[in-house]
């Protein structure tokens, strides 16, 4: 399921990015473009970033083992399991992180 999330978010991304191309295409024949031109490359721009970004976290996830289940599986994932090897100190939570400071300062 997190792989097809992934491949909707692609598809998205390249969804948009052919919409500013499509705005951009547009502008040439207006007597006016300055706003189309504008649109649409804040529309190019946002999809390619958002395509770059997918691709990113897919192949981060996807060496990381986060893929191989249908659904997410937050604990057995090795991201989960570094993070949770920081805050689990000598087998007990650490209370040393700034969150929990912070969460003890109104006291």
């Amino acid at each position: 399921m997190a792989a097809f999330l992934g491949d909707i978010a692609f598809l998205f991304g390249i969804v948009v990015a052919v919409a500013g191309l499509f705005t951009l295409h547009r502008a040439v024949a207006d007597p006016r473009p300055k706003l189309l031109k504008i649109a649409g490359i804040v529309l190019l721009l946002a999809g390619i970033g958002t395509v770059t970004c997918t691709t990113l976290y897919y192949f981060k996830y996807h060496f990381a083992g986060d893929l191989e289940h249908p659904y997410p599986v937050m604990m057995n994932g090795k991201m989960m399991k570094e993070m949770m090897r920081e805050r689990m100190r000598g087998g007990e939570p650490s209370i040393d992180t700034e969150e929990h400071k912070e969460h003890h300062n109104g006291d």
